[in-house]
């Protein structure tokens, strides 16, 4: 008995931390767009005030394969360096990245609630003029301790609100309470009520008599 509850806590203590465990994002690199090796993962952390950020570590042993297929693509024109997570499919220029050292700058916008990557896109870190004259690759050099890394930033995307329905039909029933009290309520007389509207046809009814006496008067 002491072993089932001891295999029962085990248990327990696995789906707490698979619940509290950071969420990992897989990414693979590629120069075809057709086969991925691994480049490394993202790891996505909550912080105490609810935002998350990202740490990106590269695979082991990625830094050699990465170099070499960047400068063989790069005298390639119009050659492209491919990043996926995922179904999602993200490119640049391998000049960019050769230039950038092999530094990465990975955008992800997340659902963090669901766990789902809406987007990702790449970028050369430290790269930021983009002109034609950076995209010819010819004579660059990478530094001799070049290794992959990279910078993550995190947009959250939350579920927008939903319209609070229950509350506006409760707002209308409660207002058309109220109109229906009133009227209940309002036991006043119908000349109290309604005086603004008879004044004003008296005064016109009698000014109306009153000149017309006045021509009758004269001819006799």
């Amino acid at each position: 008995m002491l072993h089932f509850y001891k295999q029962l806590f085990l248990l327990l203590v696995c789906l707490i931390w698979s619940i509290l465990a950071d969420w990992s994002i897989n990414l693979g690199y590629s120069t075809t767009g057709v086969s991925f090796e691994p480049l490394g993962t993202i790891s996505l952390n909550q912080r105490s005030d609810g935002n998350y950020t990202g740490v990106f570590r590269a695979s082991p042993g990625v830094t050699n394969g990465l170099k070499q297929a960047l400068l063989d693509i790069s005298k390639k024109p119009e050659s492209l360096y491919y990043v996926k997570a995922d179904d999602l499919l993200s490119f640049n220029y391998p000049c960019l990245l050769l230039r950038s050292n092999l530094a990465h700058t990975f955008a992800l916008t997340v659902d963090t609630e669901r766990r789902l990557i809406y987007s990702l896109t790449i970028f050369p870190a430290n790269v930021y003029d983009a002109g034609k004259e950076l995209l010819q690759c010819d004579g660059i050099e990478l530094t001799p301790n070049a290794q992959v890394t990279g910078n993550v930033v995190i947009t959250k995307v939350g579920e927008l609100p939903t319209p609070d329905t229950a509350a506006y039909l409760q707002r209308l029933e409660d207002e058309k309470r109220a109109r229906q009290h009133g009227a209940s309520q309002d036991n006043r007389s119908f000349l109290a009520k309604y005086w603004m509207y008879i004044v004003p046809v008296v005064l016109f009814m009698v000014l109306s008599n009153a000149f017309s006496a006045e021509p009758q008067g004269e001819g006799q």
